[in-house]
């Protein structure tokens, strides 16, 4: 269902056989910086395990914001850079070290993700991001103070070129904090004539 698509929207699975539906898909792909999956019973629940995911992907894919991160962190990261393999002269650039052990959720949601954002915007960059979520259902059963449904539900002051897509079972208590935001269900907003049920049955028995 709705992790699946996340999955494949962030670039795993097959393209779809239609030739428009397919450059769609890679123009949309081509605008993913960054995706986070909350895994039921685990760390990546936390806002803090969030910020270090995200941070990490968008320093090694957008240009100029590993600069903007060091700009808040300067004492908690060191960025690295090195060839790559995967295209001859490639630079590759990371996080050799992310320390955000002593800044709790909020904090390093902040530090890590908000402000270096806004930053990067502020330094001249003008490209879109997009960000996935998936299962905000789950990240709402979060124990700490603060969990990531309600920090993502703050940020109403990033530049206009960032967009965040998120998944959520129909759960009221997510959906409280998403009520100006765009929606669009799985089941009610399907296609009438597209019964997904059915090719996906028939393929698996062909």
């Amino acid at each position: 269902g709705k992790t699946m698509i996340i999955a494949w929207l962030a670039g795993y699975g097959p393209e779809p056989g239609d030739s428009e539906a397919q450059a769609q898909l890679r123009r949309l792909r081509e605008q993913v910086t960054g995706f986070h999956f909350c895994l039921a019973n685990s760390r990546n629940l936390s806002p803090q395990a969030f910020a270090e995911r995200i941070a990490n992907q968008l320093t090694a894919k957008v240009s100029g914001f590993g600069a903007a991160l060091t700009a808040i962190l300067a004492e908690r990261v060191q960025i690295t850079q090195q060839v790559g393999t995967a295209q001859p002269g490639a630079i590759i650039t990371a996080i050799g070290r992310l320390d955000l052990s002593t800044l709790g959720d909020e904090l390093s949601f902040d530090r890590a993700f908000t402000q270096p954002v806004k930053k990067l915007y502020e330094s001249g960059y003008d490209k879109p991001l997009l960000l996935l979520v998936d299962s905000l259902d789950v990240a709402q059963t979060y124990t700490g103070q603060t969990n990531l449904v309600q920090l993502l539900a703050k940020l109403d002051d990033l530049p206009t070129q960032v967009r965040i897509l998120m998944t959520t079972r129909p759960d009221p208590r997510v959906l409280m904090n998403y009520r100006e935001a765009r929606k669009f269900d799985l089941v009610i907003n399907a296609p009438p004539d597209s019964d997904d049920v059915r090719r996906y049955v028939a393929g698996r028995l062909k």
